[in-house]
């Protein structure tokens, strides 16, 4: 049986720094967090470009943007 994986895990497992690759629940966790920082970023992205066309301000767009990172920069602290 082939392997669903695009590169080998035998080979990763070698090196020292990539040894976390054995395990599949992290080799699972980056496309997972690749999904959900993409979908982020869009939605912000929309949410700028949304808040500009109805307003037409800069200064909403940059609250925002603010408003919308805060969680992150106060719930990441802890």
């Amino acid at each position: 049986m082939a392997s669903p994986l695009p590169f080998n895990v035998s080979v990763l497992a070698q090196h020292r720094t990539l040894r976390a690759f054995r395990s599949p629940g992290y080799r699972l966790l980056w496309p997972a967090n690749l999904l959900s920082y993409n979908s982020r970023w869009m939605q912000m992205t929309v949410l700028g470009w949304l808040v500009l066309q109805l307003t037409d301000s800069p200064w909403l767009v940059a609250l925002v943007g603010f408003f919308g990172m805060a969680p992150m920069l106060l719930l990441g602290l802890v």
